[in-house]
């Protein structure tokens, strides 16, 4: 026995030394800095953008089988601290995505369990003050007389979930039975308290990252409404609970003993709890040829005038190429992956012409990433008008590298694809500011581990993407290539659990040559960093470039549905045709994109739309025209954290060609991720595309249909290859 133990000892030995004189390169965190050459060295770090080549996937990132470990057995969650489930539901099958999609009955699908309500169940609620409850109509479209005797009844519509129902509260719950009346009301359904919370929570105790040292849970509770919260502050603390964060009016960051969070979701006042994130790391691992965004430069375009915003570990260091356009407004020690990233983005290449960033007259904005995203983002927009932020971070999910490169299992792989309260905090965001947020998609699908856990993304490396807000509708999500023939292979893939496009596009993000802090001597350096994390300063500083051009034009900051979709349909697409959960929609093409903006070509159009209207657009399409290609982009409202489908407003397109025949955009199927995209109707995405190759010559009509569930007016943006007017 004792030898045994020797020979273990001996063999960790062995392999921390091994790492150790291997210089810690093969983490896909961070890989170590390669000195900047000299300038007469013949090292090319670009290539030229190639004409017609395809992406070709090596066999081991899209072929290999990998051997699954069985999983421990998970730890008791909440499920028996709860009470019985409430009366009032059918429960059904669950389904798949796919499935899910189709279904046009009013039925409740949430990720935990599939249910129709009764339509003759009125609940029970206690007291004659605030209710909320599940309102079912039997028509999606609540415009004119419904929408009015609603507001009436005193209901207000708060999430929607799929299908046709609110999440809803009643200013007095004894009018319920008035509400049960509503001409198109289909069923009124209590909520459970397993509604309310994380599913994960249900079957398994709190991560370690959300304990706190007694072991306590820490989780973030969401609220019905803003304000209004002294008597749960009051109930929390005689619950031997304590509240650690009340920045927000609309949520609490909560420590407590389980009984306590059980208690908590029996609360009216309560929304939704979940966890806390896993810790918040950098997602690191010829940028700006690749994708043509040298050539802006050369038109004059360099971000001036425009002011982004950047979150990182710590600020940017200082250095010759920065300037003094970095305002730190959270100080921090100055980090290197910080420094790395502000220079693709505005590093003017004063010094180096090779460190010349993308956007190198813009100003920029430094916060850390400890605090709460979202809300200062927003605080960061009142405050210096900032009109985009790069986020090269993300949640530790699943398998992780260490340092002395030892494998740990940071947490739960389900997190992987998952849309959580804090992806629709940073849907809200968005979608209520319309700010053009720009986020890395992670770098976890390398991440084989070793023991009892499954690699991430199991057999294939799809479904690696981090539920935070790099799964969010209307963020900007960016992967990572080496060159326009191979995806990096850190690069995680979509696509979401319900099936979304994610990444929405990809740039290079290997051996991307930028700022590094200065020497112990005060000198300026520079090196080579890889991840995802240095892909996203790329499409941030071409995003910062797409602004200065359109307020040139203009005179206004542009939408951030608006920027997606001339990104979307300037991008070059890679691999099969049409979009694919490795590389979202293809290649940022910052030349192709900006060329759509120019005033007299009509290549985009806003469409504004009410509820279930429809409006057509005639163009003409010409004989030399090889392919018709046309994008169309929204900003989907946030989805209640317990949606299993996430898309609130399912717009449709629908192109018609001159002899009749209808055309419709791309669809994946999330089930399948392998399969390469066919064309239909497009239930998932907030972002359509249809192609037509050889298009005929004549009148082409384009169709936009607004969906029934539409509360208010709402703008769809339209790109495309041809003019449309």
């Amino acid at each position: 026995m004792r030898k045994i133990l020797w020979i273990g000892l001996g063999i960790g030995i062995i392999s921390v030394a091994f790492y150790f004189f291997k210089g810690f390169d093969k983490t896909p965190e961070e890989q170590p800095e390669v000195p900047y050459p000299s300038p007469e060295s013949s090292e090319e770090f670009f290539e030229p953008f190639p004409s017609e080549e395809k992406m070709e996937f090596s066999k081991q990132e899209s072929t290999t089988q990998r051997e699954l470990p069985k999983r421990k057995p998970l730890k008791p969650g909440l499920e028996a601290l709860l009470p019985p489930p409430v009366q009032g539901r059918i429960l059904l099958p669950k389904m798949d995505v796919s499935k899910a999609r189709e279904v046009k009955e009013p039925v409740l699908l949430l990720k935990h369990a599939h249910f129709k309500l009764d339509p003759k169940y009125l609940p029970k609620l206690q007291g004659s003050g605030l209710g909320v409850v599940y309102l079912q109509f039997k028509s999606a479209d609540l415009t004119g007389a419904h929408k009015s005797e609603l507001e009436r009844l005193g209901v207000t519509l708060l999430d929607y979930l799929p299908v046709q129902t609110w999440l809803a509260s009643i200013k007095n719950v004894k009018k319920l039975s008035m509400l049960k009346k509503h001409p198109n009301v289909y069923a009124i359904g209590e909520i459970d308290t397993r509604d309310k919370l994380q599913v994960e929570l249900l079957s398994h105790d709190f991560h370690d990252y959300a304990k706190d040292a007694e072991g306590l849970g820490i989780v973030k509770v969401y609220l019905v409404q803003k304000g209004g919260r002294a008597s749960l502050l009051q109930f929390i603390k005689s619950e031997f609970g304590r509240v650690s964060d009340l920045s927000s009016l609309d949520k609490l960051e909560v420590t407590a003993p389980k009984e306590t969070i059980a208690k908590l979701l029996m609360r009216p006042e309560v929304k939704w709890v979940e966890e806390i994130p896993p810790p918040v790391i950098p997602n690191n691992q010829s940028a700006v040829f690749l994708s043509r965004l040298n050539q802006l430069a050369d038109l004059g375009l360099q971000g001036e005038g425009v002011h982004l915003g950047i979150w990182e570990e710590g600020p940017p260091a200082t250095h010759t190429e920065l300037g003094n356009r970095v305002t730190i407004v959270e100080k921090k020690v100055p980090q290197e992956h910080a420094t790395h990233v502000a220079g693709t983005l505005i590093g003017d290449g004063s010094v180096n012409p090779r460190a010349r960033g993308v956007a190198s007259k813009a100003l920029l904005y430094a916060y850390d990433y400890f605090g709460n995203i979202p809300s200062e983002v927003q605080e960061a927009i009142r405050s210096y008008k900032i009109e985009a932020s790069n986020h090269s971070h993300g949640i530790t999910v699943g398998w992780h590298l260490g340092f002395l490169g030892s494998w740990t299992f940071e947490s739960d792989q389900t997190l992987f694809g998952q849309y959580t309260a804090n992806a629709a905090e940073y849907d809200r965001l968005v979608f209520e500011t319309d700010h053009i947020l720009v986020k890395s998609a992670g770098n976890d699908r390398d991440d084989v581990g070793v023991g009892p856990q499954p690699p991430d993304g199991g057999e294939l490396g799809f479904d690696t993407i981090p539920g935070d807000g790099s799964v969010s509708k209307n963020v900007i999500t960016v992967g990572s290539v080496a060159d326009v023939r191979s995806i990096s292979p850190f690069s995680s893939w979509g696509p979401t659990d319900d099936g979304r496009i994610k990444p929405d596009w990809v740039a290079k993000g290997e051996a991307v040559f930028s700022l590094l802090p200065k020497s112990k001597q005060g000198k300026d350096q520079y090196g080579l960093l890889s991840g995802t994390s240095m892909a996203t300063p790329v499409v941030t500083g071409a995003v910062a470039l797409l602004i200065e051009r359109y307020k040139q034009l203009f005179s206004q900051k542009p939408s951030a549905a608006l920027i997606k979709a001339l990104c979307v349909q300037g991008a070059r697409d890679l691999d099969h045709p049409g979009p694919d959960y490795k590389t979202g929609w293809g290649l940022l093409d910052g030349e192709a994109s900006i060329a759509l903006l120019e005033k007299d070509a009509h290549f985009w159009i806003r469409v504004p739309l009410q509820a279930s209207l429809e409006k057509e657009f005639s163009f003409r399409v010409e004989a030399h025209l090889d392919t018709l290609k046309i994008t169309s982009v929204w900003l989907d409202p946030p989805a209640h954290p317990s949606a299993f489908l996430t898309l609130v407003y399912d717009f449709d397109t629908e192109l018609v060609a001159p002899d009749g025949k209808s055309y419709f955009p791309w669809v994946l199927d999330g089930t399948h991720p392998q399969v390469s995209a066919k064309r239909g109707r497009n239930k998932t995405d907030p972002i359509e595309q249809i192609v037509v190759e050889n298009p005929l010559v004549g009148i082409w009509t384009l169709k936009v249909k607004a969906p029934p569930n539409l509360l208010e007016k709402h703008n769809v943006y339209v790109a495309s290859n041809v003019s449309l007017f």
